[in-house]
């Protein structure tokens, strides 16, 4: 059975439609634009006549029931950020959507759940892969427990379609989850630079977050003299420049990024020195040993440069499954598909369900690497491809008991 890339590009293009006004493509978690592409996706499962329900943390699970209780999970999420873009996330629903459609008269061994994830991006809560982490029993209550705005994070899980029981998948009595698959968008420009189509994902990066406050002291930008000065802007900039090149230096052993991705100065006048200068710092490695040893090294340099820091965020690699990688590229080669295993840098719902069945997925090219931008672009017939590796692989995997 060939999975086709006009059966992707009409799902796709649909869901396109449902954005915010004005604002494209954006569909939030927990708003009514969101909850109208989950009901497109509903409609879609429920007419093939698959049992479509809501977990207890509003992960959307349409379940083909098998022969025995092992269950292979399909999916990723369909929320985006705000003026996104159509392919991130989506393309992996829209891919278990294709491959819901290509099974609908054959039965597995195994049961199939077809899933889009709650909340994957991050929201006004400040947390990302709500419903993953729940599924997999990685949602603390105090995660449950934070508050804006008077409503707390469980009431819109509730309210989204989930229970306030707040079971795993494996506490829901469908079945143990034994695999999982996910197609995504790479997010990067790695196999569009190498004139490739799939990258078979060995690792999710391990990343680890900062918050650093550099401080100086006010003065007169015209009457103090340079070596008098205690500029916290300029003691920023010399730790930033020297992150960049510690972080080139570890890409050289295992893929490692860091990034100073927001800045703010006081007190920001043209002609004032600047007294505080806050930056935040976003590690990731796929090799945790390099990303303990880089973290070290931050914290030295930081105390040489009397900054106050916090380390507000840590977790390691996750590994996909060997067997699992070994298969995709099996499939992958059988097709006569150009691949390589690849590392993501990017975090994904997989990183959690990894922590309970064995975890594979799928990267296609981004066009110019471009993603979370109304521009981000890829091919459908990569699109297709992609789908079809994860639907060999499920079929050769399905059928056995």
């Amino acid at each position: 059975m060939k999975i086709l890339a006009d059966d992707i590009k009409f799902h796709i293009n649909n869901l396109a439609k449902i954005t915010e006004t004005n604002h494209p493509f954006t569909r939030l978690v927990f708003t009514n634009t969101y909850e109208e592409g989950r009901k497109y996706i509903k409609n879609h499962f429920l007419n093939l006549g698959l049992n479509v329900i809501y977990d207890d943390f509003a992960n959307m699970l349409a379940i083909k029931k098998g022969k025995s209780n092992e269950c292979i999970i399909i999916g990723s999420h369909s929320d985006t950020v705000a003026s996104g873009g159509r392919f991130d996330g989506v393309l992996g629903v829209v891919s278990a959507m294709v491959i819901a459609t290509a099974l609908k008269d054959i039965q597995l061994d195994k049961t199939l759940i077809f899933c889009d994830y709650l909340g994957e991006e991050p929201n006004y809560f400040g947390l990302s892969c709500v419903g993953s982490r729940g599924m997999s029993g990685n949602l603390s209550k105090e995660q449950l427990d934070i508050k804006v705005n008077d409503t707390k994070l469980s009431d819109m899980i509730i309210k989204s379609g989930g229970n306030k029981s707040f079971r795993t998948f494996n506490e829901l009595g469908i079945g143990k989850l034994i695999e999982s698959y996910e197609l995504h968008i790479e997010q990067g420009n790695m196999l569009e630079s190498l004139n490739t189509k799939i990258g078979i994902v060995n690792k999710i990066v391990g990343i680890s977050r900062f918050n650093v406050e550099f401080k100086g002291l006010s003065n007169h930008a015209g009457t103090t003299a340079m070596h008098l000065r205690k500029d916290a802007l300029l003691n920023s900039s010399k730790f930033i420049v020297w992150l960049n090149d510690k972080a080139i230096e570890y890409s050289k052993q295992a893929y490692t990024v860091a990034t100073v991705g927001a800045c703010s100065v006081m007190p920001n006048a043209a002609n004032v020195i600047s007294n505080s200068v806050k930056i935040s710092i976003d590690l990731r490695s796929e090799d945790d040993l390099i990303r303990i040893n880089f973290i070290k090294e931050i914290e030295e340099k930081l105390k040489d440069l009397d900054a106050n820091y916090k380390l507000v965020s840590d977790s390691n690699a996750t590994p996909a499954d060997d067997l699992i990688i070994k298969n995709l590229k099996q499939t992958a080669d059988e097709l006569q598909v150009s691949n390589i295993i690849m590392p993501s840098g990017a975090g994904h719902d997989s990183a959690f369900i990894a922590k309970i069945a064995s975890m594979g997925m799928i990267f296609i090219p981004s066009k110019n690497g471009l993603s979370h931008h109304p521009d981000e672009e890829s091919s459908f017939e990569d699109a297709a491809i992609g789908t079809q590796i994860i639907l060999n692989n499920i079929l050769r995997s399905g059928y056995e008991k």
